[in-house]
């Protein structure tokens, strides 16, 4: 799923990308890579897909290529190798941690996606987006995914209006199906 939707943000922005390519950050979950609990904390790396746009080629091919790309960020020894470098990289000063969030939000659109969430009947809740976080910086753009009751649900998060990109994704991604 995270392939189909990285070719259809790609598919989306190649239409106003300068030099043709799309850089899409993506959440890797440690927790599954390293068999540790599902309890509430941030343990996550990330790694850049970066799709460069190809005349006529189809979707999923172009989702292969990004799974490809997802795939080999998941090994156990990249991540392990990423965590390690993010755990060496501990900012000393304010100016340090700014210039690290603003290095790890130079991609295009950050896709985070929690998967299949069906919360117990007894949680009464009557709508479910995201996840999402935003550092506010210029150009960031998020988007949340999570798929709930059957249905794909994303919201658009962004420090500067940038159109309908949640729309074009999803009409990319009918569009494949078709």
């Amino acid at each position: 799923m995270q392939a189909a939707l990285c070719a259809a943000a790609a598919s989306a922005l190649f239409r106003t990308s300068a030099d043709g390519r799309v850089r899409i950050n993506v959440p890797i979950d440690l927790r599954s890579a390293v068999d540790l609990d599902d309890d509430v904390v941030i343990r996550f790396s990330a790694t850049m897909v970066d799709l460069e746009r190809v005349a006529g080629e189809p979707f999923w091919d172009l989702a292969r290529r990004a799974h490809g790309q997802l795939d080999a960020a998941r090994q156990p020894a990249t991540v392990q190798a990423t965590a390690l470098m993010i755990a060496a990289a501990t900012p000393a000063t304010p100016e340090e941690a700014e210039g690290a969030m603003l290095a790890a939000t130079g991609a295009d659109i950050e896709i985070t996606n929690l998967g299949v969430v069906d919360p117990s009947a007894e949680a009464e809740i009557s709508a479910l987006w995201g996840p999402t976080m935003t550092t506010q910086v210029d150009g960031e753009r998020i988007l949340g995914v999570v798929t709930s009751g059957g249905v794909l649900r994303l919201v658009n998060v962004t420090h500067d209006p940038s159109g309908d990109i949640a729309a074009d994704i999803v009409g990319a991604l009918a569009a494949a199906l078709d």
